[in-house]
């Protein structure tokens, strides 16, 4: 039987992602918080660890995928929302100047290894669907794909 994850550290994070294929990087910010930086579907970004791991373990029980894009000129809610509901996973709204997507990822309970990489496979999809979904000029390009899975 496979050992369950309860927790994840910034390594533990890395360490998956480059095994998966991405490159990353633990970074410090301004503020001396510590977060894992990557990049996909030509966008960057972060992963930040969420709530202390129960029982003293080291680590978080939970992260969060996070990528930002600078918006320039008005941009209609009502698309954001479109986005939203074509969507089972993330969130993505309007953030003062930037687009925020995220991803909630959660180890409670512990979850498999695999488990854990299909997270990061969803937020490469969500990724993907972001990207598809602003070329068309904010059309969810789900609805153009007949059959087309929603992340």
């Amino acid at each position: 039987m496979t050992d369950l994850i309860h927790a994840a550290t910034l390594d533990s994070l890395r360490d998956m992602a480059q095994a998966l294929g991405f490159r990353a990087a633990i970074a410090t910010d301004g503020d001396g918080v510590r977060r894992l930086q990557s990049a996909t579907n030509g966008l960057g970004f972060e992963i930040r660890l969420g709530n202390p791991a129960p029982d003293g373990e080291d680590g978080a029980a939970d992260f969060r995928f996070v990528t930002a894009i600078r918006v320039e000129g008005e941009i209609d809610l009502a698309l954001l929302n479109d986005f939203n509901n074509s969507r089972r996973f993330g969130r993505l709204r309007l953030e003062g100047a930037a687009l925020i997507l995220d991803f909630d990822a959660s180890l409670s309970g512990g979850v498999a290894p695999a488990h854990l990489a299909a997270q990061f496979e969803i937020w490469n999809r969500l990724v993907e669907a972001l990207t598809e979904f602003l070329r068309a000029g904010g059309k969810p390009a789900d609805a153009q794909r007949p059959g087309a899975a929603a992340a």
